[in-house]
Parts: C-alpha cells; structure tokens; sequence
C-alpha cells in the first residue's frame, strides 16, 4: 500500500507540473473515431487534441479521410489533415503565370530558381518566398545554378531550343547557346562551373557546352528515342541520361564513352538522380514505380512502390538516405533508400507535380508543377 501511494503521489507531481501521461498505442485512432461522437463537445475536444499532436497523427487521418464509413469522421478526418499539413509548407508561391517544369536550389540554400512555359526564369527568396528577380527566357523548361551561385542557367523548350547562362545579381544574360536541333529538357552544371550538360531532346542526344565560349565540346550518343532525365554524378566524372526508349545511361563526361545501361523501364524514363554519397542512381518515369540502380553492377536494388500515377521529379539528399519524388498523382513523397519505405507525404500541389529538389542542407526541399505554384517544404524528422 505504501508503495501505490509513492506512484500516486508521484503520477500527481507529473500533473500538476503539467506534464501528460503516455499516449497509448491506439489512443489517435480513438480520437479519430471521437471525430463522429454524439456529442459536439466530444467531437471538438477530439479534434483540438488530433491537431495538438500534429504529424504523429496524419497517416491514420489520411486514411480516415478516405475510408472511414462514417461521414463525420471522414470529413473532419479531412479538414485536420490539411490544417496539419499544411503546416508543412513554408512558401507558397504563385507568380507563374504558367506551368512550371525546372526548379533548383540555390548552392547556399537561401535562393530558388524556376522555370516556366510563361516565358520567364525566376529567382525567388527561399525563406521569404518573395520575387527577387524575373528573367525573360521563351517556353522556358530547365534550370540550374553554377556552383558559385551568381550565374543560372535555363533551358528552352520547343519553340525556343536555346539554353542561356544569366547573371543572378543583375538579371542580365551573359550568354545563350543555339538554337539547338530541339526541346533542350535538362541543363546542368559541372562542378567546376566550366561547363555545362544538357539534353537535346528529339536528337536524342547529350551534350557537353563551354560555358565560358558557347564551344561545344563533346556529344554523347546512344539514345533510341527522346533523351529527357538529365543529372550528374557526386565526383562530376559521370552523366546520366533518361530516354523514351525506356534506358538509363551513365556517360564518362571526359570521353563521352557509355559506361553503363539500365534497362529495367518497360516505358519512358522522364527523371533521373544521382546519390552524393553512394553509387546509387534512381530513374522513373511513365510508369508509377522509382528504380534505384548499383552504379557498378547495372542492378536493381530495390524499387519504390506507392504513388498512384507517373513520376516526373526525383532527387536524393545530400546525405544520400532519401530520395524525394513528385508524381501526377499531385503528390510529393519522401522514401527511404535502405528500405524503400515511405517516409513522408506531402500534399498542396493541385496538379502534376513536374519539378524537385533537396535544399544543400537537407532540411527542406523545393518543388514546382502544373498548378503553377513553387512551393518551399519543411522535411518533417
């Protein structure tokens, strides 16, 4: 007896300091099925605790929202999830008149870079998401950042097949190079900042450009079809190229040699990635599911399963652990490359989302589509 009443007494300290006893394991789906209690004040207090808890709570509201049988449920199940979610995302920008296909970083993570079919390039504030500067560019479709993060480049889209270097302090274009063959899809930088990568797309080739003179240097040939998905490897020796003949290629950037060839897709490869710490590279495309590839052996290690359409944006993180994926399902999604679990999913976008990318620190990410929205998201932990 004076044992329980040391327990007591201790459990009353707890709370009066303020402090809740544990959670059981069931007790948010116990408030999501309070969400259609009898009584109003039941449904209220269930729905302020839901939101109290925060993002512990959105995986089984998400699945209230959908499948619950009681109309109640389902849709105050859907007004938390939003108001939860939405606490995700730390800018919402809408100044594109069009859709927007290219997005980036910036090295220091404190700028964005988008491109639009509204003719213009913009450069954004990451934290405030206030316009910092708007650049002119034709049906523009890719964009990049050099590594010292003064320069951009963008790429043009049918109707333009130009792809132009800019100075980001001044918004002036430094340099344009073609008009190319076609669509140029995919632009990147090399680390060194020397030089570019792009993708010319119904040629069905990749190119490596001269920033400083606009020489073309070298073209890598190989691709059946459209080349679209465009990255570069950690070291900067390598580029990879998605095509619409349904391949990956990793290509020596020095010879222009094909080293390897993925050819797992069965349809359209329209994103391609590159880990920065490991020899992974991922693709998607037409098809609903993410491959990730061993560099080295040409393998499949293991294959992301979950978004409900197409992929079109892919992208690991800095550390090389996740990889984040934008779909016509609307949706963003956050996988863990270990396991192929999904970690996270992030929903705002009310359209395809076409566009990507990890801040430089991991923290946060950038995406744009269809809706004509660029959107900044806190990576939940």
């Amino acid at each position: 007896m004076r044992a329980l009443g040391y327990v007591s007494c201790v459990a009353g300290v707890i709370l009066a300091l303020g402090a809740a006893p544990p959670r059981p394991k069931n007790g948010i789906a116990d408030l999501i099925e309070h969400l259609g209690h009898d009584e109003f004040a039941k449904r209220e207090a269930a729905g302020r605790e839901l939101e109290a808890i925060g993002e512990p709570a959105l995986v089984l509201l998400r699945k209230a929202a959908s499948s619950s049988r009681d109309l109640e449920v389902r849709q105050r199940a859907s007004r938390l999830y939003r108001t939860i979610a939405g606490k995700r995302q730390l800018v919402h920008y809408e100044g594109h008149a069009g859709v927007v296909l290219g997005i980036a970083f910036s090295p220091d993570g404190s700028r964005v870079l988008s491109a639009s079919h509204d003719g213009t390039v913009r450069l954004i504030d990451a934290t405030s998401g206030k316009l910092i500067r708007a650049m002119n560019h034709p049906v523009a479709r890719g964009v990049a950042f050099a590594p010292d993060g003064k320069r951009g480049l963008s790429s043009g889209d049918g109707g333009d097949q130009t792809v132009r270097l800019w100075d980001l302090e001044t918004g002036r274009q430094v340099r344009q190079f073609g008009p190319y063959e076609a669509a140029v899809y995919e632009v990147a930088s090399t680390r060194d900042g020397k030089y570019a990568v792009i993708g010319v797309s119904y040629h069905k080739t990749v190119r490596l450009v001269e920033l400083g003179t606009g020489k073309e240097l070298r073209r890598f040939e190989g691709h059946a079809d459209v080349a679209q998905g465009l990255a570069l490897s950690a070291d900067g020796k390598k580029a990879l190229s998605g095509g619409a003949d349904g391949t990956v290629r990793v290509w020596e950037i020095a010879t222009g040699k094909e080293l390897r060839r993925f050819a797992g897709h069965k349809d359209q490869v329209w994103a391609v990635a590159a880990s920065p710490k490991t020899r992974h590279v991922a693709s998607a495309g037409k098809g609903k599911f993410i491959r990730i590839w061993d560099v080295e052996t040409g393998k499949e290690v293991r294959r992301l399963e979950g978004h409900a359409k197409e992929v079109h944006g892919l992208g690991f993180s800095p550390d090389g652990r996740r990889i984040v994926s934008g779909s016509y399902d609307h949706t963003i999604r956050l996988w863990d490359v270990e396991t192929g679990k999904e970690l996270h999913r992030l929903e705002g976008h009310t359209n395809s989302v076409y566009a990507v990318a990890f801040s430089p620190d991991g923290r946060s990410l950038v995406s744009g589509g269809a809706d004509k929205s660029v959107r900044v998201w806190r990576i939940p932990k």
